[in-house]
């Protein structure tokens, strides 16, 4: 029902926490922080062989209009 799943901030574990099942899918949501562009995040599941990784990317000041 949960597993421990570990955030990489370019190449270095930067937190761990524990993912619980929402029907078929392991979920975690960290709070919002600041990672700036091209920073790349990967997520690990204990026990997993495989990362998913995503590099951050600047789209602009989304808050004015």
């Amino acid at each position: 029902m949960s597993r421990e799943v570990t955030l990489y901030w370019n190449g270095k574990p930067f937190n761990t926490a524990v993912a619980h099942r929402v029907g078929r899918t392991l979920s975690y949501t960290w709070q919002n922080m600041q990672t700036g562009t091209d920073t790349e995040l990967c997520v690990m599941f204990k026990g997993g062989k495989r990362k998913a990784c995503e590099t951050t990317v600047y789209v602009g000041d989304r808050a004015s209009s």
